[in-house]
């Protein structure tokens, strides 16, 4: 009921008194660790929740699935970095690494040169079920075996890491979500989108032009650590 409520969006300010409400409540009932997962893992029972990952392939997942297996073919060393906007500090990028590689974050950090490497576990990031690397990462093991893969994630976070930072883009998440299958009050909706945007592409042009500093300085420790460029 929290984290998918079954109903339109009413007036803002009480849909705010709710998701506060029912963010205590979760938190005594729960803890913050358990609710995190909860709420960013994904899942796969309840259709209309959030961040609900189907019951079956899509067609776009067929279609990208099949582009990187053509795409893979006949190379012996792999790269591939997925650049996400989101979750993680505001001020520097998190690149985020799959539990298929063999190394640990301290490793990575060494041999990329980078400031912030997190596993995709709860002790570092969080957990994360249906990841493209994951699967990455298996099919080359098993398909192309003679071949090395490094796939990971860049994510570029928006609000912040603070408690407070993640209730606010837990509680866009839920009305967003909302909105979408019930809709509701126009006004609420109308903010609702603007908020969103906000989780994803902030207006602040010094937020995009460190997102452009930390991707640079990423991509040349990787492809210099891959042995692509000198």
């Amino acid at each position: 009921p929290f984290l998918c409520p079954n109903r339109p969006l009413g007036n803002l300010l009480v849909e705010k008194a709710h998701f506060i409400v029912g963010l205590l409540m979760t938190i005594i009932r729960l803890g913050t660790g358990r609710l995190r997962e909860a709420a960013l893992m994904g899942q796969y029972v309840y259709p209309s929740g959030i961040y609900f990952g189907g019951q079956s392939l899509q067609d776009e997942t067929r279609t990208i699935m099949k582009l990187y297996q053509d795409s893979f073919k006949g190379y012996r060393r792999i790269v591939h970095l997925d650049l996400h906007s989101g979750y993680g500090p505001r001020d520097q990028m998190t690149m985020v690494t799959s539990p298929h590689d063999d190394r640990d974050a301290v490793a990575i950090k060494r041999d990329y040169h980078l400031e912030r490497v997190a596993g995709a576990n709860p002790e570092e990031f969080y957990s994360m079920h249906g990841d493209m690397n994951d699967w990455e990462y298996e099919l080359v093991r098993e398909k192309y075996p003679r071949a090395s893969i490094f796939a990971a994630n860049f994510e570029f976070g928006t609000y912040g890491n603070s408690f407070l930072a993640e209730a606010r883009s837990l509680r866009i998440t839920i009305l967003k979500n909302q909105k979408n299958q019930f809709e509701g009050s126009p006004a609420t909706g109308a903010w609702v989108d603007r908020e969103y945007c906000e989780l994803y592409l902030p207006e602040e042009l010094a937020w995009f032009e460190k997102v452009q500093i930390d991707a640079r300085e990423a991509f040349q420790g990787i492809l210099e650590g891959e042995k692509f460029i000198q």
